[in-house]
């Protein structure tokens, strides 16, 4: 089984020379399309308040409105799974976005088995109430917002009324952090405010390293295994912040820079082709099912693939 998932995954890399370049399908998964679960779960905080933002008053405690797909019966055999119990990876969303815009990416990792839960931030989402704009300071709480829907995801698996009930491995966890949430990712992982220990895998798509300045802290250069994802073209984000955070950071430590890509083509589903998400779903899925399924050996055939697709890899394992 773990012989045929190998080859299936080497030969959806397996592009001729006639093909453009850059273009990859998503990942085929395990799972039917047809059997991933997707439900909305809402969740509130009551620990902690929501500031005021433009015409938003404020509230007493934090909603988050987290988008969860799953597989309605764990696969066997996966990276992702054991026992019947997968892993979670959550997913952060960049300002302005939203889960729906992240949805492909989720199904990619649902197909292979993982649980995956993606919050909608409170004031920096595209339907923040008083307009995510002026809600930008609230990045401060977002990475406590991970650690709490975690914290209600594990606890779900725990309660047996819960559809979810003994679906959830115990940590670690996966994350995924694009732009303003890759800078969430990076708090989550990297400074002593905000790090959540049971987060022992972290892809930062086009990460926005200027905003991670808002926590007044240095990154710190321990931490997770770390996959930096960016595309070669972002005109949001420079693509020389990618290359000094990966220089700065202890391995285990890898750089994908895909040719072509911009800030959001790689990650979100804007409703036009989408040349550059196929590949990095293929990195992303096979980057945690080495880090968190201890199966590497897809993820290092995908990185040595990836230049003759025109893009750029680099490993640094320690």
């Amino acid at each position: 089984m773990h012989r045929t998932l190998g080859l299936l995954t080497l030969l959806a890399l397996g592009l001729t020379a006639a093909c453009e370049r850059a273009k990859m399908d998503l990942p085929a998964g395990v799972v039917p399309p047809e059997e991933i679960i997707a439900e909305t779960r809402e969740l509130t905080d009551d620990t902690r308040s929501t500031p005021n933002n433009g015409s938003f008053s404020g509230a007493a405690s934090r909603h988050l409105t987290t988008q969860v797909w799953f597989a309605a019966k764990p696969p066997e055999q996966v990276p992702a799974c054991r026992g019947g119990r997968c892993r979670l990876v959550v997913l952060a969303h960049r300002l302005g976005g939203g889960p729906d815009r992240i949805s492909l990416l989720a199904r990619a990792l649902a197909r292979a088995g993982y649980v995956v839960a993606a919050p909608r931030f409170p004031l920096t989402s595209e339907s923040a109430p008083g307009g995510y704009r002026s809600g930008e300071g609230d990045l401060l709480e977002q990475p406590r917002d991970l650690s709490f829907v975690i914290d209600a995801l594990l606890a779900a698996s725990r309660d047996p009324s819960d559809p979810l009930h003994g679906r959830l491995a115990p940590p670690p966890v996966g994350l995924v952090g694009h732009s303003y949430g890759g800078a969430t990712a990076i708090a989550a992982t990297r400074l002593a405010c905000c790090r959540d220990p049971r987060i022992r895998a972290v892809v930062l798509a086009a990460p926005s390293l200027r905003d991670v300045g808002r926590f007044e802290e240095v990154i710190s250069g321990a931490g997770p295994t770390t996959l930096v994802l960016h595309g070669q073209s972002d005109d949001v984000v420079p693509i020389d912040d990618a290359r000094r955070l990966y220089a700065s950071i202890a391995p285990e430590r890898y750089l994908v820079e895909l040719h072509g890509a911009a800030h959001s083509d790689f990650i979100e589903d804007t409703g036009r082709e989408l040349p550059y998400l196929g590949v990095s779903a293929h990195v992303v899925v096979s980057f945690f099912d080495a880090a968190l399924g201890r199966r590497p050996r897809n993820f290092r055939a995908i990185l040595k693939v990836l230049p003759e697709l025109g893009h750029v890899a680099q490993a640094h394992r320690g």
